[in-house]
C-alpha cells in the first residue's frame, strides 16, 4: 500500500504542477494521463537497476496505453521523461562546465520531486555517477524566494 500512497501523492503533485515544460495547451484529460504516466515513472522506473529493465518497463506501458501519441506531445515515454527532466533542470543553478548527462538529470529530477513531496529517497550508483553533484545543485537551487526561477520560488 505504500506504493499506492506514493503514487497518489505524486499524481496530485504532477497534476497540480504540470506543465513543467511550459506546455500550457494541455487539455484536462491529457493532464490527467500525463500526471499518471509521470507518477508511474517516478514510482517504478527509477527503481530498476539496468537500462534493459527500464527499456522493457517503458515498452510494457507503451503497449498498454492506447493512443499514447494523442496524450503526449512526444513519441515515447522516454521522450516525455527527457522533456520533463530537462524542463526541471533548466530551472536550476548549474555550475559552469557541468555536462548534463542522463545520470545527472535523473538524479536531479528524482531528488527534486521527492523533496517537494516529502518522499524519502536514497541515491545509489557507482562512483562518478553525479550523486553528490546533483545534491549540491538541488541545494543551491532551492532558496525559496531567492531562487532564480519563479517555479522554485514557490517551492
Amino acid at each position: 500500500l505504500r506504493d499506492v500512497a506514493r503514487f497518489r501523492r505524486l499524481y496530485t503533485w504532477f497534476h497540480d504542477n504540470i506543465p513543467l515544460s511550459n506546455d500550457t495547451s494541455i487539455s484536462d484529460d491529457n493532464k490527467v494521463k500525463k500526471a499518471s504516466l509521470l507518477s508511474l515513472i517516478m514510482c517504478y522506473y527509477f527503481r530498476l537497476a539496468t537500462s534493459e529493465q527500464r527499456r522493457k518497463y517503458f515498452q510494457t506501458i507503451e503497449t498498454d496505453v492506447k493512443n499514447l501519441k494523442q496524450v503526449l506531445p512526444c513519441q515515447s515515454l522516454n521522450e516525455l521523461l527527457v522533456l520533463e527532466k530537462n524542463a526541471l533542470v533548466k530551472k536550476m543553478n548549474l555550475p559552469p562546465g557541468v555536462a548534463m548527462n542522463r545520470a545527472l538529470t535523473d538524479n536531479i529530477f528524482v531528488l527534486c520531486i521527492c523533496i517537494l513531496n516529502r518522499i524519502p529517497v536514497i541515491l545509489c550508483g557507482k562512483p562518478g555517477s553525479s550523486k553528490t553533484l546533483s545534491v549540491q545543485i538541488v541545494i543551491s537551487s532551492f532558496k525559496g524566494r531567492f531562487s532564480k526561477d519563479p517555479f522554485l520560488c514557490t517551492m
